[in-house]
């Protein structure tokens, strides 16, 4: 699965798993990590989802 993303300007943002939303990786507030890699996510609600099942979201 792939979660980042070079969009306009060679900018590279992460995508949030759950929503597929880009996020900033320097300003965002929720994280998580599974199985040694790092996770972004655009709102409380995507973390809470990738955090109850990270193995749906990393197949």
């Amino acid at each position: 699965m792939k979660n980042r993303k070079t969009v306009s300007g060679g900018i590279i943002v992460a995508i949030d798993p759950i929503c597929k939303m880009d996020v900033d990786e320097k300003t965002i507030k929720f994280t998580s990590e599974f199985k040694g890699k790092k996770y972004f996510f655009c709102a409380p609600g995507c973390k809470k989802i990738f955090d109850a099942e990270p193995e749906k979201f990393t197949s």
